[in-house]
């Protein structure tokens, strides 16, 4: 059944991403036809945090899927996929679904989500402090340019990408309010021979998150 999004609540999602001032009304509307007419049981929070559906330089927009606890945005051109997925690891399992009995299942499976993003962040941290305090460890990694990476989201957070001596970048990972996991993933990424190709080409993408509606 398809739904229509009420206006005080779409009201208070606007005000959360910091768009309810003047001179915004295209965001504002973007974001309003984004969230019109989704099933029911789709997290329009975590839909309004993906990036708006609208083709990028290097890709054009194909699909977009939403379920009560995961939002993720497609897009495509040639052989090149790029995707943006947020999972709220913490999400009230609704009725209809426990009535299956796969709680414990979902729940395993979230916890799992958020273990591997969490740690692949923090020990990319713990990496980069252990190569900073050992010119052996850098050795070890062929250089600066085949090190892991960590970047910024735009509320602070840190967002880690893995690299290969042999060369080729893994997804990006982030953790938010130790709740909500961002995976972002190129298809071309094993091909990005040094970890500044793997910021060029992630960066953007972790730009264009609505991370406020997270908050």
């Amino acid at each position: 059944m398809n739904i229509r999004f009420k206006a005080p609540l779409l009201a208070t999602l606007l005000m959360a991403a910091g768009l309810s001032g003047c001179g915004q009304s295209s965001d504002r509307d973007e974001i309003a036809a984004n969230l019109e007419g989704m099933e029911e049981g789709c997290n329009r929070v975590l839909l309004s945090a993906l990036p708006a559906p609208r083709s990028l330089t290097v890709a054009e927009y194909a699909r977009t899927n939403c379920a009560y606890n995961q939002a993720s945005r497609f897009w495509e051109k040639g052989e090149l996929r790029i995707s943006v997925q947020i999972v709220d690891s913490k999400a009230e399992l609704p009725s209809n679904i426990a009535a299956l009995g796969m709680a414990d299942m979902i729940k395993h499976a979230n916890a799992l989500s958020y273990g591997m993003a969490k740690g692949i962040v923090d020990s990319t941290k713990r990496t980069l402090e252990e190569v900073e305090a050992s010119p052996e460890m850098l050795a070890f990694f062929g250089g600066e340019a085949y090190l892991p990476i960590i970047l910024k989201t735009s509320i602070g957070e840190d967002a880690a990408v893995t690299f290969a001596r042999s060369g080729g970048a893994g997804p990006l990972y982030s953790v938010i309010d130790d709740r909500f996991v961002v995976t972002i993933e190129r298809s071309d990424a094993s091909e990005f021979p040094d970890n500044r190709a793997a910021e060029r080409a992630y960066k953007p993408l972790l730009d264009s998150v609505n991370f406020t509606f997270l908050r």
